[in-house]
Order: C-alpha cells, then sequence, then structure tokens
C-alpha cells in the first residue's frame, strides 16, 4: 500500500520555519500564503503584512532567522488528506458502506478504501501513543456532521427511537 501518512512525515521548511517561530504561527503562514513565494521583512517585522496574520512576535523571529529571505511556503495538502482519512474510518466504524461513505464524501469508492486504510492506521498510532502514555486523550477524533445523504435523500439509516422518561 503507498502509505500517504507515512510519506507526508518528512522534514520540510515548515518544520524549520517551526523551530523558529512555533506551530501556531506557522499553521498561520502556509494557511495565508501556501504555495507561495513571501520575503521576511528584514526592517520594522512587527509593521508587515506578515505579522499582522501571524503575530508581531513570530514575525520578529521569523525575521530574525532570515532577514530580507525569500522562502517558499509550501502548502498543507496532506494536512487535508489526514483529516479526510479520519473522517473515512470514524464513518467506517460507525458502520457505513465503502459505497455510502464515497457518496457522503464525494470520492470514488476507491478514493475513500485508501483513505480509510491511512484512517485505521493513524487511529491504531493514536491508541497505542494514549495506551503507551497512560494518558487522558488530547482530542477526540472529530465525526463528520451527516445530513441524510446526497442531494437532499432521506437518510438509508433507521432513525433512533425517542424514549419517554
Amino acid at each position: 500500500m503507498n502509505n500517504k501518512l507515512a510519506a507526508s512525515q518528512k522534514n520540510t521548511v515548515l518544520d524549520d520555519i517551526a523551530a523558529e517561530i512555533g506551530l501556531r504561527a506557522t499553521i498561520l503562514l502556509a494557511a495565508w500564503w501556501g504555495g507561495r513565494n513571501i520575503v521576511v521583512p528584514d526592517t520594522r517585522p512587527e509593521h508587515s503584512v506578515i505579522a499582522k496574520v501571524i503575530g508581531e512576535d513570530a514575525t520578529r523571529r521569523l525575521s530574525a532567522a532570515w532577514p530580507g529571505a525569500q522562502i517558499f511556503v509550501p502548502r498543507l495538502n496532506w494536512f487535508e488528506e489526514i483529516r479526510k482519512a479520519r473522517q473515512v474510518h470514524n464513518l467506517r466504524a460507525r458502520g457505513m458502506e465503502w459505497g455510502d461513505i464515497a457518496q457522503v464524501m464525494v470520492m470514488t469508492r476507491r478514493e475513500v478504501e485508501d483513505m480509510g486504510e491511512i484512517g485505521r492506521f493513524a487511529a491504531e498510532a493514536v491508541a497505542q501513543e494514549q495506551t503507551g502514555r497512560r494518558m487522558p486523550p488530547l482530542f477526540e477524533l472529530e465525526q463528520p456532521n451527516l445530513r441524510g445523504g446526497r442531494g437532499g435523500q432521506a437518510s438509508k439509516k433507521p432513525a433512533k427511537a425517542k424514549t419517554e422518561a
């Protein structure tokens, strides 16, 4: 299997930037300028457009590390793939069939099966890490909010019976 998750974990420019300015500022930088070149301000960085997005302190640290440099900021494509893989895995864990998941996610069945495999791998890795540390989970895997299928069609799942107290 082509393990996209493992392939996406190679060191990148974003890792170097994150080491200087922190993860949050790096994600904001990549979300705003991903796929483009930026010029790091070398004078008065706190007054730059970058400072308005990632913060003055992070911009000062970026400027101290690479004053006046032109940096290509990669896109976070792998981040979106992992999010989709988690959604597919969660839908499969709820008991949905591959074809139904493909319709909900607007993907082919083959893509959904591949994403499900990546999602399973990621869920197992998270579970191993949590049991190894014996700590509560830091986050819950997000459960997609389904509204009854494509095109406003009614859901094929039976409705839960309401219990009267």
